[in-house]
């Protein structure tokens, strides 16, 4: 049996092969950077569980930034808004489609907000010299998590922006509607957005857990 024959074979009995290779070249991107980012969260959640109940010991609860929890609130809010787009674009609905992402890029930067004066409760915190590692883990975390937070709102503001310029345009809209390209960048607009409030609530839960 020559190369190509077994090469052809093993496809044929691989489902999960052949799905791999359909896939478009920015949807295997972006799997990538999330199975990416999930194994560097593991790495350092995993460090961090070990370092605050094994070494140093548990941290007293009224240490945990009250402004975490608001955040957790608005970030899972979102998720009402980005489980509709593609639904909308299905049913083209172009206008849901904008305020969608306008409700999304404002909870992401108000999320950025928040995160922001979590800083500052850690800031002002009195703790003793041995806890100073925990709190450079909840930067680490939370410096990290926005980091892929802001790289979503500009991607949303990019589609944002893409949807504004045709809306107005009916021939302009009908073909942003029907062009395959632009249901795969929404995809994976959904599934990085999806994938970015999930890696938040295990952080949240695992940091209550600890605190």
């Amino acid at each position: 049996m020559s190369e190509s024959d077994k090469k052809f074979k093993l496809k044929k009995q691989n489902p999960a092969i052949r799905r791999i290779e359909r896939l478009h070249q920015h949807k295997m991107f972006a799997y990538m950077m999330i199975l990416a980012s999930s194994i560097v969260f593991l790495f350092y959640l995993l460090s961090f569980i070990k370092l605050s109940l094994f070494d140093v010991g548990q941290i007293s609860s009224s240490y945990f930034p009250k402004f975490f929890s608001v955040s957790t609130i608005l970030l899972t809010s979102s998720l009402i808004f980005s489980t509709k787009i593609l639904n909308d674009y299905f049913h083209d609905h172009i206008k849901q489609i904008r305020v969608s992402l306008s409700l999304i890029m404002i909870t992401g930067l108000l999320f950025i907000i928040f995160q922001s004066l979590a800083w500052l409760e850690i800031l002002n915190m009195e703790t003793e010299k041995n806890m100073e590692v925990i709190q450079n883990y909840l930067y680490l975390f939370s410096g990290l998590h926005l980091i892929l937070i802001l790289t979503g709102v500009i991607l949303a503001a990019w589609l944002f922006y893409k949807i504004v310029s045709v809306e107005g345009d009916p021939v302009k809209s009908i073909v942003l509607l029907t062009n395959p390209y632009e249901k795969i960048l929404l995809e994976i607009f959904t599934v990085f957005w999806h994938y970015l409030i999930i890696l938040w609530i295990v952080i949240y839960l695992i940091l209550l857990l600890v605190y």
